[in-house]
């Protein structure tokens, strides 16, 4: 590693006092946000950059510009450290490229979150390849919630050198895998692809370099319109597949339901991300235990509430659904050598059965509510649905993640979980996208605003047309 030419300055914040010195701040709403030099909280030295933000929506940020000379595409990392006390509080670096005339001519950013308990310090680390042709870089460091954000100790460096073979057999592994059964694959340039893994694998030696390695041909994925593929590294992939869900997730969101004040079924269905057997047949049961005991009342209709299913495995789901949703095909894989069916039938699909099936209910008034994080497993859900009479959605469009996804293994027990079919209805409708509810509510003020117009749609009573 060596420092790029004129590198990013008063990177630890030790030179700045009130002002950044260097940094330049952006605080568009300086009534609830603020943005200063921190003199007792710091990740080394004895000052960092503390952005205190109140109003979600307004841009909050500190950014420096700065020249930069390559003689060849090189591999650039910026690096730095965070810290919050807040589990959710996000932030990312934000990377602006410009070329000799001052045009911008590519970004970068990083996104982080954090994920625990704690207020300790967390690296991120953002990277960029650039070429000869770019002289300078923005760096933004970036609050996007409603909280207090630190950063600390950020530096810019060329990376230089070449990968180890440890690495390029790696790569190798994962990029013959992609090209066989990722659904995107042959959008891919793969040709410069090769041509630039070096450059981009450039700084990793080994194994704990492999996540980076796997996140590098997922952006080339990502570029070309895979919104779904996804890595789990060793241990994420030991969790999903052989703990139950109860102990890889610490708990089990289990569906819940009840019947509502106007008589009508709710069932809200989870996330649920294991395919441990046993909590695979333990969410499909309880489920469908749910809607017996709700279908005892007779209530006048369902609503299904996927707004917060943003996916996992979608087969727990749609099964615990049987008694509404009925025998027969329900959705087909779709990839350019074939077409493959799913049915329900007598309480199973696939490879798991409902331990007490029961017959599904006939001509029942059901409403789905849906919004844009209802993603994967949960969009999959709502498209068993579809097709089938007196079913209507109401929300907001769904998160487009509507292909199938299949794991598959890496040397090391890591795995990509890789986009490889597209998703077909019952009625050959194959889905690339959002899907839009028929009842699209963007101006509903919260979600219990939604589920009331659905119920509405359910006491309908003029409801002959809906079972044709």
């Amino acid at each position: 590693m060596i420092n790029i030419y004129a590198q990013l300055r008063n990177g630890s914040f030790e030179d700045s006092d009130i002002s950044g010195n260097y940094w330049n701040f952006r605080n568009s709403d300086t009534t609830q946000n603020q943005i200063s030099i921190d003199h007792t909280t710091f990740f080394h030295g004895s000052k960092s950059i503390k952005l205190s933000k109140g109003n979600v929506q307004s841009q909050l940020f500190a950014h420096q510009h700065f020249a930069v000379s390559v003689t060849r595409p090189t591999k650039i990392k910026i690096q730095g450290f965070y810290k919050s006390e807040r589990i959710g509080a996000k932030g990312n670096l934000y990377l602006n490229i410009f070329d000799s005339s001052g045009k911008t001519i590519g970004s970068a950013h990083k996104l982080f979150q954090k994920n625990t308990i704690g207020a300790e310090w967390n690296k991120v680390e953002l990277e960029t390849i650039i070429d000869s042709s770019v002289t300078s870089l923005v760096l933004m460091l970036n609050s996007l919630s409603t909280d207090d954000i630190w950063f600390d100790d950020i530096v810019a460096k060329t990376i230089t050198t070449p990968p180890s073979s440890t690495i390029i057999d790696f790569a190798h592994e994962v990029m013959d895998k992609i090209k066989q059964q990722a659904l995107f694959a042959d959008s891919i340039d793969w040709h410069q692809v090769e041509a630039n893994l070096a450059v981009n694998l450039s700084g990793y030696s080994d194994e704990k370099n492999y996540e980076q390695v796997v996140e590098y041909f997922l952006s080339e994925l990502h570029k070309v319109g895979d919104k779904h593929s996804f890595f789990q590294n060793t241990q994420q992939y030991k969790d999903y597949s052989t703990k139950p869900a109860e102990q890889a997730k610490n708990q089990l969101i289990a569906p819940i339901g009840h019947i509502t004040k106007d008589h009508i079924g709710y069932i809200k269905v989870p996330t649920f991300g294991s395919t441990y057997p046993e909590s695979v047949q333990k969410f499909a049961d309880s489920l469908n235990f749910l809607i017996e005991n709700i279908a005892t009342k007779k209530p006048k209709g369902w609503i299904i509430d996927l707004s917060e299913n943003n996916g996992g495995n979608m087969y727990p789901m749609i099964l615990g659904l049987y008694k509404l949703i009925g025998d027969g095909p329900i959705l087909s894989f779709v990839t350019k050598e074939k077409k493959t069916t799913l049915a329900l039938e007598n309480g199973t699909l696939d490879h798991l059965t409902l331990r007490l099936p029961s017959k599904p209910l006939p001509n029942q008034k059901i409403a789905l509510i849906t919004s844009p994080l209802t993603a994967s497993s949960g969009e999959m859900t709502l498209i068993s649905f579809l097709g089938r009479p007196a079913v209507r959605t109401f929300g907001l469009k769904t998160a487009g993640m509507v292909t199938a996804n299949s794991f598959v293994e890496l040397s090391n027990g890591s795995a990509i979980s890789l986009a490889s079919s597209y998703v077909e209805d019952r009625y050959h409708k194959i889905y690339k996208s959002s899907i839009r509810p028929d009842v699209e509510l963007k101006q509903a003020k919260n979600i219990e605003e939604v589920i009331q117009t659905a119920a509405d749609w359910v006491l309908e009573t003029d409801v002959s047309h809906e079972f044709h």
